[in-house]
């Protein structure tokens, strides 16, 4: 009998059934690591927010505005840069011109005073200086000369005893304080023969607050030579008289310019065509190679070249001051001392000069000096006084002249300009002035009144750009 096996249907069962919830459970558990794997995770310190696609319309429009400013920021350094660099490109060339001037001086002998010859425009009719000498052409000498032209020739000068003093006159006209080697200036305004001009004096006679006639709190201080007309006198230099055999005139203006200007300063022609190169231009002379005249003004192939042009841009002039007590009397050839003492001789460079003087050009002022160098520049009316200060900058230089109250000698110092003020205020005398810093040398103090000195005048020259002041004696024959 064969034995009976039992299906197990019932076990098969519950065996399918626990499978079937193992893969339930996990199904399930994948789906939970699914979803917490899909979970945003926490923001990190360390990564970067996911990129965009683009930028909006604002962000475009700081942009631009951010890099305008940023542009015009670097726009406005080229003028600038420009300014401070053709502001030292004129210091620079101020002081080579400076020494340039000193060995000029020294090699023309320009500091001889019986070779200067008074600045006015009409010597040859105005005869209140030098009045004794026999010669128009004389009349202009500082010191008595030991010949002069009579016309014909040169012969010994009548003022024997005179030779080699000052050239005095009556009226107590007197031969200057302090003198200013000045041929441009004085060539420059001899056409036209104005008697009234008066360029004998310096700055110009018809400027702000100058007349001929000094001040009066000079005069009264003054040690002799007594004296009335303004101190500061124009001079310049003789030159010989083509048309005469021994006469001598002022130094023409071409002459002086070719002396007292800076011949670095090339002239340049540039074409109308952009892309040509620019052209140099020469100085000619109408002679042929043995120096005779051509005559064919309008022909520039024979003519002979001379050198290149260039542009008298920079000028400078001198100013020669004496500074010891006897030191006025010491520029006669005739006194002991003479050769012995020193002055302060002063170059002024020019940029730019207005040559011809006139009140716009050469400008006069009162003044009071403070301490710590604070200036005071004083005005008859507000107008007058902008008008004296226009075109006058910082960095400039100006002069001062006034009386040593401790010793009596006339002064003349330069100053370079730090500041100035752009309004007028009212100071505590009620005058109306404008004030200004400046950089110098001391002023002597007045003792009876040691924190201002007063009664001095501010000589103001638009265009002086650099001042080189030397100790030095005057010039022996």
């Amino acid at each position: 009998m064969r034995a009976f096996k039992r299906p197990t249907i019932g076990l098969a069962t519950r065996t399918t059934t626990t499978e079937g919830l193992s893969k339930a459970e996990g199904g399930r558990r994948k789906a939970e690591s699914l979803r917490a794997s899909l979970q945003q995770a926490p923001p990190s310190p360390f990564l970067l927010p996911p990129s965009r696609r683009g930028i909006s319309l604002l962000e475009v429009l700081i942009s631009m505005f951010v890099l305008l400013f940023g542009l015009m920021g670097v726009a406005s350094l080229f003028p600038v840069g420009n300014f401070y660099a053709s502001r030292g490109e004129r210091a620079s060339r101020g002081v080579a011109l400076s020494d340039a001037a000193f060995d000029e001086m020294l090699a023309r002998g320009m500091l001889k005073p019986e070779a200067w010859l008074y600045g006015d425009p009409d010597m040859a009719t105005v005869t209140e200086l030098n009045s004794e000498s026999i010669s128009p052409t004389d009349k202009s000498y500082v010191i008595h000369p030991e010949t002069v032209f009579d016309g014909t020739a040169r012969v010994p000068n009548p003022q024997r005893a005179n030779i080699g003093e000052f050239n005095l006159t009556a009226g107590a006209i007197g031969p200057g304080r302090a003198f200013v080697i000045d041929p441009i200036g004085v060539a420059a305004a001899l056409p036209p023969q104005d008697p009234e001009n008066h360029n004998q004096f310096f700055p110009y006679a018809g400027g702000v607050k100058l007349t001929a006639t000094m001040p009066a709190a000079w005069k009264n201080s003054l040690a002799p030579i007594l004296e009335d007309a303004w101190p500061i006198r124009r001079v310049t230099l003789p030159a010989p008289d083509p048309t005469t055999n021994g006469g001598a005139i002022a130094l023409p203006l071409n002459v002086a310019d070719t002396i007292f200007s800076l011949h670095d300063t090339l002239s340049v022609e540039l074409p109308e065509e952009s892309d040509k190169p620019a052209i140099q231009r020469w100085r000619t002379a109408d002679v042929d190679l043995s120096g005779s005249a051509n005559n064919t003004p309008d022909d520039p192939s024979d003519d002979q070249l001379l050198r290149r042009q260039y542009d008298t841009t920079y000028t400078w002039l001198a100013t020669v001051v004496p500074v010891t007590n006897d030191g006025l009397d010491a520029l006669q050839p005739a006194h002991d001392q003479y050769g012995n003492r020193r002055y302060d001789v002063s170059v002024a460079v020019f940029y730019r000069r207005e040559e011809v003087p006139s009140e716009t050009s050469e400008r006069l002022l009162e003044a009071v000096l403070l301490p710590g160098g604070e200036l005071e520049l004083i005005g008859v009316d507000q107008q007058s006084l902008e008008d004296a200060t226009e075109d006058i900058r910082t960095g400039q230089w100006i002069a001062l002249a006034g009386v040593n109250q401790t010793n009596g000698t006339f002064l003349m110092k330069w100053y370079r300009l730090l500041s100035l003020d752009d309004e007028t205020s009212i100071d505590s005398h009620g005058h109306i002035v404008r004030r200004a810093m400046l950089d110098g040398p001391a002023w002597p103090q007045d003792p009876a009144n040691p924190n201002e000195v007063e009664d001095l005048r501010a000589i103001l020259l638009p265009g002086v750009v650099s001042v080189t002041t030397r100790s030095i004696p005057m010039q022996q024959n």
